[in-house]
């Protein structure tokens, strides 16, 4: 945490998230919230 609050770790590989987003997309659609229609 210490290291993180100082700027010297990442939590996250960067290229590897920008490769993320190139082959999958933002997917944002998946943080939407569920439709209040039920469909059985």
């Amino acid at each position: 945490a210490k290291d993180y609050g100082n700027g010297s770790c990442d939590l996250y590989d960067e290229e590897e998230f920008h490769l993320m987003l190139k082959l999958y997309g933002a997917m944002k659609h998946l943080q939407a919230l569920p439709s209040t229609e039920i469909r059985r």
